[in-house]
C-alpha cells in the first residue's frame, strides 16, 4: 500500500481529500473522481433559487 499524497506533485499545503474515489490501473496511473457531498447539492440549489429570485424581481421592476 502506498500513500497517494506522495505519488502526485501537489502545491505546498494541498493534499488529496478523503472524499475522492481513487483507482489505480495496471500501469500504476491514478484515476480519481470527486464524489460530491450533499452540502454541495444544497449550495447549488440555494444559488439557483437566489438567481431565480433576482431575475424575477428585476422583471417585475421593469
Amino acid at each position: 500500500m502506498a500513500d497517494l499524497d506522495s505519488q502526485v506533485e501537489l502545491p505546498v499545503g494541498f493534499f488529496l481529500a478523503p472524499g475522492l474515489h481513487v483507482q489505480i490501473n495496471n500501469v500504476g496511473q491514478v484515476a480519481a473522481s470527486i464524489i460530491p457531498e450533499p452540502q454541495s447539492y444544497a449550495l447549488i440549489l440555494a444559488g439557483l433559487i437566489l438567481v431565480g429570485f433576482i431575475v424575477r424581481r428585476k422583471s417585475m421592476v421593469t
